[in-house]
């Protein structure tokens, strides 16, 4: 890869302004993706609707690289919503049709400048969303709109306005483990990009330090934010996306940071293990867990092959207990009971469709992406044993962005 044939960011944009309505779609979702909810769904709202217009093209939009599978799985989930009167699932269904729509289009148009110019975006918006974390989210627009809808659609709020009292909270996703999902990923993906700018340098040394100095500030920005949501799932999913990056990208780089790890754990060395969140709640938290695994997998069993639709596990939960809990907190078991085998089986397809060519040559030629994709891979792995973050639409997109990377056009940098 020659770095002179980096596009800068800005210079890409301008570029891509001949093509007004295609830009419009493309990006109106990203610059929207950090804003207070509401907003972020007028983006993507608009844009669906701009892309579903352009008939010609709705069939390349629909069947090329196996989207097919993702339309199916909405349609799925979308009667199954209906047919247990599931209005939550109903409505969940519909936003998740709206992420199929743009990150299908995504994949029809991506290219390499493309992806590296989404990727420099979501850092810029990542550190002008943590200035939502000191907003109150009472006062914002989308807690205002919830209020309005909660008068004519009966589904339960209330594990939005209480999720919104303690300090963990934030305006921008709502729920802290969902934006300690987004700045775990995009700290592994800032620490991509310097570890590659920092190898492209050796063979360049007189490549540009703007882009080493702007993705450490991302990350510095988005650890900052990691830990103001005390998310104890996205961090040690972060650490496990970080032994797989380093891992694959440089095995020497690995075994030098594993060994000082290991002595910490095993001599329990307080600065540094203080620094994983809420440690002291931990074995409470995780006796409430198995009892909702338990709860999950007993209703499993009683629905193998056929779900509920999305958001049933609150149902299911209200009839062992009293309380209230939103997910499985288990992606698999949270899919299992929302969608049952055949669902599963719908998303399993698609992602394998996706991922299995990559991988396959990566083994016998090199990819430059790889690293960064298996690090995600690995974090959202990791994340989804206690949470069930891809769930929420802002990052179900970041996660198919990222997957999107082995598919970009390297037709000009293999010239030189």
């Amino acid at each position: 890869m020659n770095f002179n044939q980096q596009n800068t960011f800005f210079t890409y944009l301008k570029k891509r302004m001949i093509h007004p309505l295609e830009t419009f779609c493309i990006f109106v979702p990203m610059v929207s993706f950090f804003l207070p909810v509401d907003l972020f769904l007028l983006g993507l709202s608009s844009s669906v609707l701009l892309i579903l217009l352009d008939v010609k093209n709705l069939r390349k939009l629909v069947f090329t690289h196996h989207n097919y599978l993702l339309y199916l799985f909405c349609f799925y989930m979308f009667v199954l919503a209906s047919v247990n009167k599931n209005v939550l699932g109903q409505i969940a269904s519909g936003l998740f049709f709206l992420v199929v729509v743009y990150v299908t289009y995504l994949r029809t148009k991506m290219d390499r400048e493309l992806f590296e110019t989404l990727m420099i975006l979501c850092g810029i918006g990542s550190m002008f969303s943590l200035y939502y974390c000191t907003v109150d989210f009472y006062s914002t627009s989308t807690f205002l709109i919830l209020d309005f809808f909660a008068k004519y659609i009966p589904i339960p709020y209330m594990f939005i306005t209480e999720i919104a009292k303690n300090l963990r909270s934030t305006s921008t996703f709502i729920n802290s483990n969902y934006y300690g999902n987004i700045s775990a990923v995009l700290s592994l993906i800032a620490v991509y990009f310097i570890l590659r700018e920092f190898r492209l340098r050796k063979s360049h040394p007189d490549a540009s330090w703007r882009k080493r100095a702007f993705f450490s500030i991302v990350l510095i920005v988005n650890l900052y934010g990691l830990s103001l949501t005390q998310s104890r799932s996205s961090v040690l999913a972060l650490l496990a996306g970080l032994a797989f990056l380093i891992l694959t990208f440089d095995v020497r780089w690995f075994i030098a940071l594993l060994i000082p790890s290991i002595l910490v754990i095993v001599f329990r060395f307080e600065p540094i293990l203080s620094l994983l969140p809420r440690l002291d709640s931990l074995a409470g938290s995780a006796s409430t867990r198995l009892e909702i695994y338990r709860i999950a997998m007993q209703e499993i069993r009683m629905n193998l092959f056929f779900g509920k639709g999305f958001y049933t596990f609150p149902m299911i939960y209200a009839k062992y207990t009293s309380a209230y809990n939103l997910h499985a907190h288990n992606l698999v078991l949270e899919f299992m009971l929302s969608s049952g085998l055949v669902g599963m089986s719908l998303l399993v397809a698609r992602f394998v469709s996706i991922l299995y060519r990559p991988i396959k040559e990566w083994f016998v030629k090199e990819n430059e992406y790889m690293p960064l994709l298996l690090g995600i891979i690995a974090l959202e792995i990791a994340n989804g044993y206690t949470d069930v973050v891809l769930l929420l639409p802002q990052c179900f997109i970041l996660f198919s962005l990222v997957l999107l990377c082995t598919e970009v056009n390297h037709a000009e940098n293999q010239k030189n």
